[in-house]
């Protein structure tokens, strides 16, 4: 923490290489609104039977609140809600978060409370995961993909080589990449 104030300046956090929640949230908003993303969003977060909150930062897209929280990914508020509540060591849940409006005007700064959100507010609009989104994450990584490796060419003879014994005949070598992510489609949001 600062010296003799609550919270670290954005440029103690950095020079120090560590801060508490509060101090990682002032960094990315002073960080966005040094790039001009203006109005940027604060969240002081409460949870049920927790004296300790969080605080986290959140940009709004299409009226719609996104976390960017100490690590990626990027939340909307119902994977957020779930992240806390199912995938941290110890489960919490979230009871409200009251919503700071920080917005850069000139020069000045100004920060106000603009909504207080319970839990049902997090729970609301999960977006479901489907096939369609699943068809074009993988043809934007094919795009992705071959616009970055363009000397390699799709062989359908090869696609699955880890279901065979062998290789088909004019190959000496094959390779097959996987990775996986982990809650990938509960933390997907177009």
């Amino acid at each position: 923490m600062g010296e003799d104030n609550k919270f670290q300046t954005p440029y103690e956090t950095i020079y120090r290489g560590e801060g508490v929640c509060s101090d990682y949230s002032i960094l990315t908003a002073a960080l966005l609104l040094k790039m001009n993303f203006s109005p940027i969003y604060v969240l002081d977060i409460d949870f049920e039977n927790y004296s300790t909150g969080h605080i986290a930062t959140a940009v709004k897209i299409d009226g719609e609140y996104f976390i960017l929280d100490q690590h990626l990914p990027v939340m909307d508020l119902p994977t957020y809600y779930k992240h806390w509540a199912c995938y941290e060591d110890f489960s919490k849940n979230i009871s409200t978060a009251k919503i700071y409006e920080v917005k850069k005007e000139d020069e000045n700064v100004s920060i106000g409370v603009v909504e207080i959100l319970n839990s049902s507010d997090f729970r609301i609009g999960d977006y479901k995961f489907d096939e369609e989104d699943l068809s074009k994450i993988q043809s934007d990584l094919l795009e992705a993909f071959e616009e970055k490796y363009p000397h390699l060419r799709k062989d359908r003879i090869i696609m699955n080589l880890e279901g065979r014994k062998y290789l088909p005949v004019g190959y000496t070598s094959g390779v097959t990449w996987r990775t996986k992510f982990p809650y990938y489609a509960d933390y997907y949001n177009p």
